[in-house]
């Protein structure tokens, strides 16, 4: 519904109440970070807390998990960065190659090794060791700099050039697009994205929207249908999180 009443020069943050320019690029994020849903929700919500720049709330979410696990330990140590607590910061670090392994969300199936927390700049970006690091550089430059959407457009568009094959980065750089109000220029990408990322198939929600703001319903009820038969991740609960995460964070 939200796609019918938005116009195509809208960003993609206005189909979500109260969410912010980059929020969409943490819940995508958090997905990948995790397939668990319990888990990917506190994460939405913590990521989208360092967004906005509450890191003492952001902690405290980290906190209260029960069982922690690397990416647990890599928040905390973003946190205690960017609060000037190295201290904590090493022994966060720490905990967090310690807790590494095959069950982990910072190491599981399907997901992205972890490496170094990024840092706010997006200098030497292409030696991450993973998309998942990628997305999380280029988050956390668009929420705490200016924000450049070219710069931020080319280097999506170049990291999908060099990565035809991760379904990430080519929602990401159609996203991108997406953004900008180039509708019928995002759709390759995403529905690239859509196709090869096996039965998870998260550029689903996004292929829906932009072929229903463009009018093209034929085509939107045909990734409607198949996300539905197909899909692991169905198209009702890809984004209901990150609305919810918008509410909370936003303040009053």
């Amino acid at each position: 519904d939200s796609g019918r009443q938005l116009s195509a020069s809208q960003p993609i943050s206005a189909v979500f109440d109260g969410a912010t320019s980059t929020t969409w690029i943490l819940r995508l994020l958090a997905s990948f970070m995790t397939r668990h849903q319990p888990t990917r929700e506190r994460f939405a919500i913590c990521l989208a807390m360092l967004q906005e720049r509450h890191f003492a709330a952001a902690e405290s979410v980290v906190m209260n998990t029960v069982e922690k696990d690397a990416w647990c330990f890599r928040l905390l140590e973003y946190c205690c960065r960017m609060t000037d607590r190295p201290r904590d910061a090493a022994i966060a670090a720490e905990q967090a190659t310690l807790t590494v392994g095959p069950g982990s969300s910072a190491k599981g199936p399907g997901v992205a090794v972890a490496g170094k927390l990024p840092t706010t700049k997006t200098a030497g970006v292409g030696a991450a060791p993973g998309s998942v690091e990628l997305v999380f550089q280029l988050a956390m430059h668009l929420g705490f700099e200016p924000v450049d959407w070219k710069a931020a457009s080319l280097m999506a568009a170049r990291l999908a050039g060099q990565y035809p094959d991760d379904p990430l980065l080519l929602m990401l750089h159609g996203g991108m697009i997406w953004l900008q109000g180039k509708l019928s220029d995002a759709e390759k990408p995403l529905d690239r994205a859509m196709f090869r990322d096996g039965r998870d198939g998260r550029a689903a929600p996004w292929l829906f929207e932009v072929y229903l703001r463009q009018k093209k319903d034929t085509l939107a009820n045909f990734v409607w249908e198949k996300a539905e038969a197909e899909f692991d991740s169905r198209m009702t609960a890809a984004d209901g999180v990150l609305i919810e995460v918008a509410k909370k964070v936003r303040p009053n």
